[in-house]
């Protein structure tokens, strides 16, 4: 280290004299500095001479042209806000209007369905008084007109006593059904399906209800329309679906039917695409504007667009997640629930967003009118403006031009001038301190001396003088230097003697008790300093009694090992007389906390295994759970109870339980080092990845046990240093009596 340190000396020595050498030949060149100096000096002050004569000229361009821009800008702000203003004014109402006019339609619908859904509920709910009706079958002769069909789900069972009667009950309903069906423009088919599989519909399809070989169509009992609706307990709309019978798009409205609070089932309306076809083409203003309705979810259920983004189809996704983020932003904000205009890149190309809210069903209606179309005439009108603006510029152009010649002309003679003037100058300047450069290029390795005896009365006296300064201290720079170095070697010294003192007090000695094969036992401890305040113990209190401490010690560094060294000093002194865990870090906690003045404590977890049996008594002092393999073979973390750590307070007790380890089984040990390891995104390592470090060996020994959740640490935090110490310990009973 010595010889390191004196290396180091002379490096700054020989970086400061070849610092101080580059410096003055610098000065070699003075004589050029100032010519150029001076030249920059008179160039720049001609360039501002010139700049306040060309500014005069221009004077008269900016008076001309400022009037043009201003007639510009005000022509543009005043078009832009005109056309703004009415189309925007005209497309709100319009968005506004449809709106109202689809919430009127599904406010009708949903009107219609919970007239059908008291229906039955009053039928379920009057049970016994009303009579029983039959409900007909499928039949392709009533195909185009309304008329009620019963049919069943895939797991219904028809035949049994209690659908029968259930049948007969609702078919008290079917009138309203067959009514609501007829007198409404807004529901093109209506349906009451129950919690037994039931399915009484109503609509003009009767025949497609058959197959090619008679046989009644049979529905899937997890319809999205029912579970929506017995999930939500409210009326429900589906996204955009395709009816498998007729091959139309469209939505499903549903409310669930309650019998004294109880579901019974659901009634459902089908709305089709074309139903709306009508409401999207009314209040067009622009030609070029489309139109559609989001659903609830960000999905689009009906567009006048054929292609892109905002076309309607069943599988549509939530417009909200789209990779385009202008789109899935202005979808958000449409869906916020009030009227207003965004704007938004679709299909590439930027657009107005009109949008307004169908509030019974929580859509939302939106007209998207290219962006283009808004500022088009303004765009003409400006574009007339710049052409007027640009041949006003071209003359005044060239009247400047002319006169920037003129002015290089003056700049280049100015400069012939300066230049002869440095040259003489440059000479006066220079020669004292080229001296000087000599005399401190004399100034090499350890000859630190330096001697200036003229006096210029200048600067170059000054630098002379700070420079002799400079070269004082140095050398009490260095002596100071050496002085420290001494001190640091000593400190290093004993650092290093402590931690070997340390280390030799921990068991390192594996196999541990090779005479012992009822077990096996391996642990580390990793200073995050050369000593540390983690520490781990283990000895046998007679024969049939093995006593396993891991510790943490509050602090790091010679306080925490001086206070490690204590605390292991008594618990291994209490652990001899007494088994009780328990006691034994009660009577320790009381020692610790007189004079404890620094209040530093201890982490402890005690066991004490009786070696025949693999119980083990144990009692935790504010320590991290540890981790038990059992016969399957996974380790889990033990969440034992934990009472306060040592030396904190007096009069604590500490509560024992038991552990029992069967041949094969382990127990694992470890410090909030291992846990709280960090990466150098600062994150914790934490237990989930330490188990799963033990979980990829289980049945390994413990000195493997103990290798591969190391590993793990250090692969997790790579080049992060360690910032807390890293103490494991894992026990393994093998065999028993």
């Amino acid at each position: 280290m010595r010889e390191e340190n004196e290396g180091e000396k002379k490096n700054i020595i020989r970086g400061k004299n070849e610092k101080v050498g580059w410096r003055f030949q610098k000065m070699n060149g003075i004589r050029r500095k100032i010519r150029r100096a001076m030249m920059i000096i008179t160039v720049c002050s001609i360039v501002l001479v010139s700049a306040v004569f060309c500014n005069a000229f221009a004077g008269i361009f900016r008076s001309v042209l400022s009037r043009d821009e201003q007639m510009e800008e005000t022509i543009a702000k005043l078009s832009e806000e005109a056309m703004d203003t009415q189309i925007r004014s005209a497309l709100t109402k319009s968005a506004t209007d449809i709106a109202m006019i689809a919430d009127a339609f599904m406010e009708k619908a949903i009107e219609k369905i919970r007239i059908i859904a008291d229906a039955a509920a009053m039928a379920y709910e009057g049970a016994d008084t009303y009579p029983g009706r039959e409900i007909p079958l499928p039949d392709p002769a009533k195909d185009g007109t309304y008329s009620v069909q019963l049919l069943f789900t895939r797991d219904a069972e028809e035949a049994a006593e209690s659908t029968r009667r259930e049948i007969l009950l609702l078919g008290n309903v079917q009138d309203v059904l067959l009514s609501v069906c007829e007198s409404s423009d807004s529901i093109n088919s209506a349906c009451i399906a129950t919690e037994s599989g039931i399915m009484i519909w109503a609509d003009e399809i009767s025949g497609k209800k058959l197959d090619e070989e008679g046989g009644y169509y049979r529905y899937d009992p997890d319809r999205p329309w029912y579970t929506g609706a017995k999930e939500s307990g409210d009326v429900y709309f589906t996204p955009l679906t395709r009816d498998g019978l007729t091959g139309k798009s469209g939505v499903i409205c549903s409310t669930p039917i309650f019998c004294h609070q109880e579901f019974r089932g659901a009634v459902c309306a089908t709305i089709y695409l074309d139903t709306f076809d009508d409401m999207l083409q009314e209040k067009t203003i622009d030609p070029a504007e489309d139109k559609c309705f989001l659903d609830q979810n960000g999905r689009v259920l009906f567009s006048t667009r054929e292609t892109g983004e905002m076309v309607a189809e069943t599988d549509n996704q939530d417009l909200r997640k789209s990779r385009n983020k202008t789109l899935a932003v202005a979808v958000a904000e449409a869906l916020s629930g009030t009227a207003g205009v965004t704007a938004a890149l679709v299909d590439g190309e930027a657009y107005h967003l009109f949008f307004a809210p169908v509030k019974s069903t929580g859509w939302s209606y939106l007209i998207l009118l290219p962006t283009g179309k808004v500022t088009q005439l303004t765009d003409q009108l400006l574009g007339s403006i710049q052409e007027i603006k640009t041949r006003t510029e071209g003359e005044v152009d060239g009247i400047l031009t002319r006169n920037i010649l003129i002015l290089i002309g003056l700049v280049v003679l100015a400069t012939l001038l300066v230049l002869w003037g440095a040259m003489r100058l440059s000479h006066r300047i220079a020669d004292p301190i080229n001296r000087l450069t000599e005399k401190v290029s004399a100034v090499q390795g350890d000859a630190l001396d330096f001697v200036w005896e003229e006096n210029t009365g200048d600067e170059t006296q000054l630098l002379a003088v700070s420079f002799r300064d400079l070269t004082e201290r140095i050398k009490q720079y260095i002596r100071e230097v050496q002085e420290v170095t001494a001190k640091e070697e000593r400190i290093s010294a004993e650092l290093k003697v402590a931690a070997r003192i340390q280390a030799d007090m921990l068991p390192r000695k594996f196999p541990a008790f090779p005479e012992r094969d009822e077990f096996d036992i391996y642990a580390s401890m990793m200073p995050a300093k050369e000593v540390g305040g983690d520490f781990y113990d283990f000895f046998l209190n007679d024969p049939d009694h093995l006593a396993v401490v891991i510790a943490d010690v509050s602090e790091k560094g010679v306080p925490a090992a001086l206070f490690m060294v204590g605390a292991k000093t008594l618990i291994r002194n209490q652990a001899q007389t007494c088994r009780s865990p328990g006691k034994i870090l009660a009577e320790v906690n009381r020692k610790l906390c007189e004079g404890n003045d620094e209040g530093m404590f201890v982490t402890v977890w005690l066991g004490i295994m009786e070696i025949s049996t693999g119980r083990i008594v144990a009692a935790n002092a504010g320590h991290e759970y540890p981790a038990v393999r059992r016969k399957s073979g996974a380790y889990e973390l033990l969440q034992d109870e934990h009472e306060m750590m040592l030396g904190l307070m007096e009069d604590v007790v500490y509560p024992e339980y038991e552990i029992h380890l069967d041949p094969g089984e382990a127990l694992f040990l470890y410090t909030d080092g291992v846990a709280e390891a960090t990466d150098d995104q600062r994150e914790f390592f934490g237990t989930d990845r330490m188990l799963e470090a033990l979980n990829r060996e289980p049945m390994a020994g413990p000195e493997r046990l103990v290798g591969n959740v190391k590993a793990a640490v250090d692969a997790f935090a790579g080049q992060a240093p360690q910032f807390d110490d890293l103490t494991m310990l894992a026990l393994m009973r093998k065999k028993g009596n």
